[in-house]
């Protein structure tokens, strides 16, 4: 199954389900993101360890769900550049 291809709705259903782990989801859209980032440079940064946070984050909505977020919100670890150099 291409984990990269779910809809937010079958994501979520399938890890509440335990059918698959936040670990697993992000493997495979980060995999995806590896390869294709170069050639459309859409992601600053990574989160690699967001799988182990989502995992103690169970009961949230969206608790395991890979999510993009544009850099100019302040998060605790990514950098906020606003795309600047």
């Amino acid at each position: 199954m291409k984990l990269n291809t779910l809809t937010l709705v079958r994501a979520v259903e399938l890890l509440k389900q335990k059918r698959i782990t936040a670990a697993e989801l992000y493997a495979d859209v980060s995999d995806v993101i590896g390869k294709l980032n170069k050639k459309l440079n859409i992601y600053l940064s990574l989160d690699h360890d967001a799988p182990e946070e989502a995992a103690k984050m169970t009961g949230m909505p969206l608790a395991g769900v890979p999510l993009a977020v544009k850099d100019n919100f302040l998060t605790r670890k990514l950098p906020a550049t606003a795309s600047a150099k």
